[in-house]
Order: C-alpha cells, then structure tokens, then sequence
C-alpha cells in the first residue's frame, strides 16, 4: 500500500516538473488553472500517504529491518545503512523543517496574524480562513510573480552583458594601446634614419635592360 502510495505522488510530482519545465523560458509562469490543478492532485496524494502512514503507525514503529548474515554488506553498504537508518538525514531534516515553517506562515502578518497578500500587502478579504490567502490575493500574486520574475531574469543578464562589454572594451583599449607602441617604435627608427646618409639613387633603366641582356655594363 505504501509503495503504491508513493508511486502515485512521484508520478503527480513528475507531471508538474514537466509542466513547468515546459514554461522555463516563457515570459510569464506556467496557467494559473494548471498549476492549481496539480497542486491539488499532488495534495490529495500526499494526504492519502499521510492518512497510510498513520494507519500503518503501530507496524512501521514495531517493524525494524536486519539484515541476515549472507547479505552482501560490503558491496550494499549504502542499501544497508538506509534500511537500518532511524532518522532521517540531516539535509532532510532541515528541508522537512523548513517546509513546515513556511506552510505555518504562509500569508501571515507576524504583527496581526491576518492573511496577507505578498505582492501588496493587503489585507485578506473578511471572513478568510487564517494563513491562507484567499482567491484574489493568490490571482493578485501570480500575476505579480511572472513579470517580477522577468525583471529579475533581465536585470542579471543585462548585467551579465555589461560586464562583458566593459571586458572587452578594456580589451580593445590594452589592443590600442599596444598598437599606439609599436607606431612609436616603428616612427622612432624612421626618425633616426633621418640623420643618415641619403639612399643611393636608383640605377637608369637601361642599364638595367643591358645588363639583363649582354651580362655586363660597357658601352
């Protein structure tokens, strides 16, 4: 029963990744009718494997699990030490903490314990059960966090960008500068030619033609 339990809510989990994933790189979230759909699928199961688990409490306290001589410890340590283990790990512990945490204060004043709306502030509408928010303030809050999200994501990509651009501006300016020293060097040595003795003029052309067909240069 347990693992049926479980396997339904790993397959509710795993559609809502997929339908998420599916809006990575959209503007806004994914519908707010689709989320909420799963949400309450998802719910429904974890109340289900609750319910198993309290039903069930008296055989998971009473049920411990030992390993018989012939398993193969060395080889299925980490099999071994999750079947034997009696807590939970402790970087689930602190998750299993903290999502308790948040479901306690989610949408709660801590100065006057009413439901209150992240995106405004508003109070909850009259009536509203207290830390939950009701159905205004949750349509008032997805269509605040799509485009607070999109900012979000510009603004660290524009940074991203700029940061680029000043590196390869700097870039450009060292490239500069070291093309500025290699004219300079280049100048200086013509300069110094300046005080030489003046290059010797070119030879007529028709020695040159001569030359080229006699092997000599005689009259």
């Amino acid at each position: 029963m347990l693992t049926q339990r479980l396997q339904t809510l790993n397959s509710a989990l795993e559609v809502m990744k997929k339908a998420q994933t599916m809006h990575t790189y959209d503007v806004g979230p994914p519908p707010w009718l689709t989320t909420l759909n799963q949400t309450n699928v998802i719910t429904g199961r974890l109340n289900s494997l609750l319910e198993t688990f309290n039903n069930s409490r008296t055989l998971l306290n009473q049920a411990h699990s030992y390993p018989l001589p012939s398993f193969p410890g060395r080889t299925h340590e980490a099999i071994a030490t999750q079947l034997t283990r009696k807590k939970l790990e402790p970087w689930v512990e602190d998750w299993v903490a903290d999502g308790v945490k948040h479901g306690q204060n989610a949408g709660l004043d801590p100065e006057n314990k009413e439901s209150v709306s992240v995106a405004s502030g508003v109070a909850a509408i009259d009536g509203a059960p207290e830390g939950v928010l009701s159905a205004a303030q949750l349509d008032e809050l997805w269509d605040w966090a799509g485009p607070a999200g999109g900012n979000v994501g510009r603004s660290v990509m524009s940074g991203e960008m700029d940061e680029d651009e000043g590196e390869d501006e700097d870039e450009d300016e060292e490239d500069e500068g070291e093309d500025e020293g290699a004219m300079e060097g280049v100048e200086g040595t013509d300069k110094k030619g300046e005080g030489e003795a003046p290059a010797v003029p070119m030879m007529p052309l028709g020695d040159i033609l001569r030359f080229a067909t006699t092997g000599g240069f005689g009259k």
